[in-house]
C-alpha cells in the first residue's frame, strides 16, 4: 500500500509538473512570441479540452486493461508531448505555420495523455484499499499535484533562467520517462479489474448521483484551474511582484492545497465510518466548498500582495479539503466500475477548467481581478451547496 501510494503521488506531482510549467515558462512564450495574456488563456485551455475529452476513454480503458498499464501509456504519451511544447513553436517557424495553432494542437495531446491517470487511480485505490481507507488514499495520490504545482515556479524559473524556457519542457519530459519505468516495475496489480463489471456504461450515465456529482466537481475543476492557469502571472502582471518573489509566493496555495488533501481525505473517512457516506462525503464537500469560496472573495479584495496570498492559499486548502470525498465518490456508487464513474466525473472538471484560463482573464479585463476572483467564489458555492442533493447507498 505505501509503495503503490507513493508512485502514485509522485506521478501526481509530474502530471501537474508538466500541466503546470506552461503557466510560468509562458511568459517567456509571451515576451519571445508576442502572444497577449487572452491568446494564452487559449492555449491553457487546449490542454484542459484534451484532457476532458479524453477523461471517459481513459476511465474505461483502466476498467478494461488495468489500471497498471494505462497508466504506464498515459505517463509515458503526455511526458513525450510536453518535451514537444518547447520545441513547438519554433518548428512552426521553420515550417512556415502559425505559432498559437501549433501549440494549441501539442498543449491539446499533452492534456489527452494525461487524461487516464485519475480514473486509472480510482480503479488501482478499488482494487487495493479497504473502503475505510479510501478517501485518504485518494487524497493522498492526487495529493501530489499540489506538490508539483508548487514546486514547479521555482523550478522553472531557475530552468529559464539558466538554460531557457524550453528546457523546462525537455527536462520535465525526461523526469516522466524515468517515472513511467519506475512504475512498471515498481508495482503488481491484482486482476483485471478485482470485481467483475455488474452495471452497463449506459446505466452510469442515467444515475443521477453521477450527474450530481460531476457538475459540482465541473465547479472544483473551474476553480482550482484558475489557481494553475494564473496564479503566477496574477502576481507579476497584477500585483506587481517580482518574477522571483512571485515564484515562491505562487507555491503557497500549491502547498496548502497538499495539506488539505492529506486532511479531508482523513477526515472524509472518520466521518463516513461514524455517520455514513452522506455526511462523510457529500455533506463535507459542501462545507469545504463553500469556505474556500468565501477566502478566494477574501483574497481578491485584499491589500498587499502578501494577505491576497494568504487568504488564496485558505481557500485552495479548503477546496482540497473536498478532494477525497469527491474522488471516494464514484467508487461508492460503483467500485466495479470505478475508472469510468470517476473518468465521467472528472470530464465534468476539465470542462469547467476548459472555460476558466480563458474567462477568468476576459472578466479581468472588463471588470477587474477582484470580480474575477469573486466569480471564482460564487462558483464554489453553487458547487458545494448542489452536494446537499447527491444520496449515494455506499457498502462497508
Amino acid at each position: 500500500m505505501v509503495r503503490l501510494l507513493t508512485l502514485l503521488f509522485l506521478i501526481s506531482v509530474v502530471s501537474y509538473l508538466d500541466r503546470i510549467n506552461i503557466s510560468v515558462a509562458g511568459k517567456g512564450m509571451i515576451e519571445e512570441y508576442g502572444i497577449d495574456q487572452v491568446t494564452m488563456g487559449v492555449i491553457f485551455s487546449s490542454f484542459v479540452i484534451g484532457y476532458a475529452l479524453f477523461q471517459i476513454p481513459g476511465g474505461y480503458l483502466a476498467d478494461l486493461i488495468g489500471a497498471k498499464r494505462t497508466i504506464l501509456i498515459a505517463l509515458t504519451l503526455w511526458s513525450l508531448f510536453t518535451g514537444v511544447t518547447g520545441a513547438a513553436g519554433d518548428l512552426a517557424l521553420v515550417l512556415g505555420l502559425p505559432i498559437v495553432p501549433a501549440l494549441v494542437v501539442v498543449r491539446f495531446l499533452v492534456g489527452a495523455g494525461e487524461a487516464a491517470a485519475f480514473p486509472s487511480y480510482n480503479r488501482m485505490v478499488a482494487s487495493h484499499i479497504p473502503k475505510s481507507k479510501q478517501g485518504l488514499a485518494m487524497g493522498v495520490s492526487i495529493g501530489g499535484i499540489g506538490v508539483g504545482a508548487a514546486l514547479t515556479p521555482p523550478l522553472v524559473v531557475l530552468i529559464m533562467e539558466t538554460l531557457g524556457w524550453r528546457w523546462a519542457f525537455y527536462i520535465s519530459a525526461l523526469i516522466g520517462i524515468v517515472l513511467a519505468l519506475v512504475w512498471w516495475k515498481g508495482v503488481k496489480e491484482r486482476g483485471v479489474p478485482v470485481e467483475r463489471e455488474t452495471t452497463r456504461f449506459r446505466d452510469l450515465v442515467r444515475n443521477r448521483s453521477v450527474w450530481i456529482l460531476t457538475l459540482s466537481y465541473s465547479a472544483f475543476g473551474y476553480i482550482v484551474y484558475v489557481y494553475y492557469s494564473w496564479i503566477f502571472l496574477y502576481l507579476t502582471e497584477v500585483r506587481g511582484v517580482d518574477v522571483r518573489e512571485s515564484a515562491l509566493l505562487s507555491m503557497l496555495p500549491f502547498l496548502a492545497l497538499t495539506l488539505g488533501s492529506f486532511v479531508g481525505g482523513y477526515v472524509s473517512d472518520r466521518v463516513r465510518m461514524r455517520w455514513g457516506v452522506f455526511v462523510g462525503r457529500s455533506l463535507l464537500i459542501t462545507i469545504f466548498m463553500v469556505v474556500a469560496g468565501l477566502f478566494i472573495a477574501i483574497g481578491g479584495r485584499s491589500d498587499t500582495p502578501g494577505m491576497a496570498v494568504f487568504n488564496l492559499s485558505l481557500g485552495s486548502f479548503f477546496l482540497f479539503m473536498s478532494l477525497g470525498s469527491y474522488w471516494a465518490l464514484p467508487i461508492e456508487i460503483s467500485s466495479p466500475n470505478a475508472g469510468k464513474v470517476s473518468g465521467i466525473m472528472n470530464t465534468g472538471a476539465n470542462l469547467g477548467g476548459t472555460v476558466s484560463p480563458t474567462l477568468t482573464p476576459l472578466i479581468a479585463k472588463y471588470f477587474g481581478w477582484e470580480m474575477a476572483l469573486n466569480f471564482s467564489a460564487l462558483v464554489a458555492f453553487l458547487g458545494g451547496i448542489l452536494m446537499l442533493v447527491c444520496r449515494v447507498r455506499g457498502k462497508d
